[in-house]
């Protein structure tokens, strides 16, 4: 199966996201040094509140502080965790932005913008703010953790795996490390490592969502989306405000088949938070699946607004304005995925087909068009026998590939 890559990036994306917030283990704050020294009353409430997940109590205490206290670059700090836990990144970049410009010392200022910015596919400024995060607090998980995923988003693998093993003999006692790690086992296909570090996870702390959710992120990957639904389902028991869960559980339901409520996952998930590219590709991919065209197209272009020409959607796209006979649109679409995968027979087989119906329908050969398509149908199963069916197919998910 296909999974998300966001907006081609690779399975850690989210996952990391959804951990608590703390430094501590089974969500205890043992210390805040990563905001740097001398961590104010405020910010240290704040903070205890994105532990317990009360994400709009934090950033209403953060905007009144804030009102009376502008210099304080530890509140811009929290309130740009709040909005990267809610999936507003430009928002979190632009607070952090603000706390490094106030204080160029803090470690979490530089690790939230490094993966803001890794969502945003600006690699090599995230990487930078990641290693500063790393020199500044040499000893600190987390530094390692983000990093791991930023080299799992450019396919640097080995330099990942040093990252997350560097994280958990940093913190064996923390189950977050053994989280991370086990995402980045179900990505490679080393499921038995990956069951392993999540259970170590759960020895930690049995009550760590984060952990279930990576364990419905194995599952899913294996195509067991029931027991995968199954601890996405715990998962939103322990944290209700988290919609990255929902997206995931979501999949799992696209994986079973079962579209409607695949879309109420969504629906929730976008309630929470209405800047989701998870959440609007997979209500676009139930659309389609429920022949709702208009809606799925609807729901892919708000994807491209977010992240413009990611192939993914617009190959999800294409496809829907095909069945809709738009065939322009679709050409218009398909092109963007034609010109990076030109050696593949199969894509230029599509290319061609789309150029055909184009030319044919601009010239009103409705019985050539239909002729047209069965012959590249026939010619596309011949390409396909032998080959292993891939059920969904062309879904992504909110961890990777």
């Amino acid at each position: 199966m296909r999974r998300f890559p966001i907006f081609i990036m690779v399975f850690i994306v989210w996952l990391i996201q959804l951990m608590p917030s703390s430094a501590g283990i089974g969500g205890t704050v043992k210390n805040l040094d990563f905001l740097g020294p001398n961590v104010d009353s405020t910010s240290q409430k704040a903070w205890a509140l994105i532990e317990e997940y009360k994400y709009d109590e934090a950033i209403k205490l953060c905007d009144e502080a804030i009102k009376t206290d502008p210099s304080n670059a530890k509140l811009y700090v929290c309130r740009a965790r709040v909005y990267d836990r809610k999936g507003d990144l430009d928002s979190s970049i632009k607070d952090c932005d603000k706390a490094i410009e106030l204080d160029p010392k803090i470690p979490m200022a530089f690790y939230c913008r490094g993966m803001a910015l890794d969502s945003r596919q600006k690699h090599d400024a995230a990487l930078n703010d990641l290693n500063q995060a790393i020199e500044l607090k040499p000893d600190w998980s987390w530094g390692f953790m983000g990093r791991g995923r930023l080299y799992c988003s450019i396919d640097k693998y080995n330099l990942a795996i040093e990252d997350f093993n560097k994280a958990v003999e940093l913190d064996p006692k923390d189950a977050l490390p053994y989280i991370a790690r086990a995402i980045y086992y179900s990505s490679v296909k080393e499921y038995d490592k990956a069951f392993n570090d999540v259970q170590k996870a759960l020895q930690i702390n049995p009550n760590e969502p984060a952990a279930y959710t990576a364990r419905a992120y194995a599952y899913n990957m294996k195509q067991n989306y029931s027991m995968a639904r199954k601890d996405l389902t715990k998962a939103i028991e322990l944290d209700p405000n988290n919609f990255h869960i929902y997206a995931e559980r979501a999949y799992a339901f696209l994986g079973s088949g079962e579209f409607s409520k695949a879309i109420e996952d969504c629906n929730k998930a976008l309630e929470m938070s209405p800047m989701s590219e998870n959440a609007f590709y997979y209500r676009g991919y139930a659309y389609s699946q429920m022949k709702e065209y208009r809606k799925a197209i609807d729901d892919f272009s708000r994807v491209l607004e977010l992240i413009p020409k990611d192939k993914m959607t617009l190959n999800a796209r294409s496809w829907c304005y095909e069945k809709s006979g738009r065939y322009k649109e679709a050409l218009q679409d398909f092109r963007e995925v034609a010109t990076s995968q030109k050696e593949n027979p199969r894509v230029m087989l599509h290319f061609l087909k789309l150029n055909s119906l184009v030319f044919l329908h601009d010239y009103k050969y409705p019985l050539i068009i239909i002729a047209i398509i069965i012959v590249f149908n026939i010619l596309k199963s011949k390409a396909n026998s032998g080959k292993r069916k891939q059920k969904p197919d062309n879904l992504r998910s909110p961890y990777g590939k």
